[in-house]
């Protein structure tokens, strides 16, 4: 399994933001989640999808809802949350952030390239 997956298979442009980049939640209120523990559905009211998340994009999604932060600042905190390097947390983190900006669900505040 993916860290992400669509109900709706929709495919849109690449990712908007740079490595630098600080990554928000637009309208967190606009998200209604359902946690069955190994996933979570993640329904957005702002585009009328639906998404299917594992643990791990679940966690990363609550901490951008919490804060904007950079790709290496949520590699830092998920690290820590799981007790693991960084170094195997980080691709795992690309591929999530880079998975939600192509949903729509996170939007970069600032990009830098």
């Amino acid at each position: 399994m993916t860290a992400v997956s669509k109900a709706d298979d929709r495919q849109q442009s690449g990712p908007s933001g740079g490595p630098l980049s600080i990554w928000t939640v637009p309208s967190p209120e606009r998200l209604l989640w359902h946690d069955l523990g190994a996933v979570a559905v993640v329904f957005n009211a702002r585009s009328g999808d639906t998404h299917v998340v594992d643990a791990l994009a679940h966690e990363a999604l609550s901490l951008l809802v919490e804060s904007p932060r950079t790709a290496s600042a949520l590699t830092t905190a998920l690290a820590e949350l799981l007790e693991a390097p960084e170094v195997e947390v980080a691709p795992k983190v690309e591929a999530i952030v880079a998975e939600f900006d192509r949903l729509g669900l996170i939007f970069p505040l600032v990009t830098i390239h």
